[in-house]
This record gives C-alpha cells, sequence and structure tokens, in this order.
C-alpha cells in the first residue's frame, strides 16, 4: 500500500464536501516543495492564482520548512461564511507560530498542533483573494469562506495522530459553526426588538 495513502485521513464532513475530497486526493501527492504544494491547493480551492495567494503559501510554506521536513498536505477544511475567525481558530487549533501579513494586516496563521508533526495553516478565501470579508454580494460570502489545511511530517507524524487532527479541526469548525449560529439569532433579536418598537 501506498504510505501516503495509508497516512490519508478520511474526508471530514461538512463544508463543501465534494470540493475538499477532489483537493485532499489531488494534494496527497507532493512535490517535495511545500511552498509549492500550498500553491497548487490554494489555486485550486480558489480557481485561480493571485498575489495575496503567493505570499500566504511563501510565508507559510518556509516557516513549515524551519519546523519540519518531509511535509506533506494532507487534508483541507472549507468552513463556510464563518466571517473573519482566522486567529480565533487558529488558537483553537494549537500554537501560532507564525502569522503571515499583507500590507501589515493578518493574513494566514501557521498553527504547531498538538500531535507530533502535525500543523496547520489558516486563511480566508478573502485574504487570498484580497476581497474583504465585508464585501457585498457572492464574492462577500466566498471571502468569508475560512480555510484550514492540514499538513504533516511523514517523517514524524503517524496514523493515529493524523486521525487526532482531523477530530481537532472537527471540533473547531463545530464551534465556530455555533458561534456563526448565535450571531445571526442576536442579530434576528435585535431586528426584532426594534420592529417592535416601530409599532409601539
Amino acid at each position: 500500500m501506498d504510505k501516503s495513502k495509508k497516512m490519508m485521513p478520511c474526508p471530514l464532513k461538512g463544508g463543501q464536501i465534494k470540493e475538499t475530497i477532489a483537493l485532499t486526493k489531488s494534494v496527497v501527492k507532493t512535490s517535495g516543495n511545500i511552498v509549492n504544494d500550498l500553491v497548487r491547493a490554494l489555486s485550486k480551492t480558489i480557481g485561480g492564482v493571485t498575489n495575496g495567494l503567493e505570499i500566504v503559501a511563501d510565508g507559510a510554506g518556509k516557516t513549515l520548512n524551519n519546523l519540519s521536513k518531509n511535509l506533506e498536505i494532507t487534508s483541507v477544511r472549507v468552513l463556510n461564511r464563518v466571517g473573519n475567525l482566522g486567529l480565533k481558530a487558529a488558537k483553537e487549533l494549537g500554537e501560532v507560530v507564525k502569522v503571515v501579513p499583507i500590507l501589515g494586516r493578518p493574513t494566514a496563521f501557521v498553527v504547531k498542533g498538538a500531535g507530533r508533526g502535525i500543523y496547520y495553516v489558516v486563511t480566508t478565501v478573502g485574504n487570498v483573494l484580497g476581497k474583504s470579508v465585508g464585501t457585498v454580494g457572492r464574492v462577500g460570502k466566498e471571502a468569508s469562506d475560512l480555510l484550514v489545511f492540514t499538513i504533516a511530517s511523514t517523517s514524524a507524524a503517524t496514523e493515529k495522530t493524523l486521525k487526532e487532527a482531523g477530530k481537532v479541526v472537527s471540533k473547531v469548525a463545530h464551534s465556530l459553526n455555533n458561534n456563526k449560529k448565535h450571531k445571526t439569532m442576536r442579530k434576528k433579536s435585535k431586528k426584532g426588538k426594534k420592529s417592535m418598537k416601530k409599532r409601539k
């Protein structure tokens, strides 16, 4: 059995499932250069190459190369429309070891996971595209999608640590989705109170 296939965790539920499965299969075969792999994975997710994408891939990739060797992207999770919660997600995943900025603003986060040889890269589609999360319309909705890449050192990570990494990402996804639901409920509640006042 191919070792890379053996180490690959099951595709995570939720988010853009079809895209996630396709991307996971395509990035398991590493080029041997994590910077190039991140460029390829990010461009496949957003459908093209942008200046922001190259900055994120270069900054995160160089940091990862300093942390470990034989790195591969083992999975990606797309969290739909959760907003600008990259830092919150990164802190819940583990220890933030690098913040990659674009024009002085935090754009991507490199995280060292609890498991040996496990790392994450967290960014939003908006940061990669150069679009504001607050942009109105369809692009604005896509801009608030959060991308979480799980990256493993094939010389250090095990099948067990990869499964644990998948559980951690799922837990963070659940936490962010709950946060999104509570915000939506608060907005609806405020709108309801305003309409009640107008009627009075």
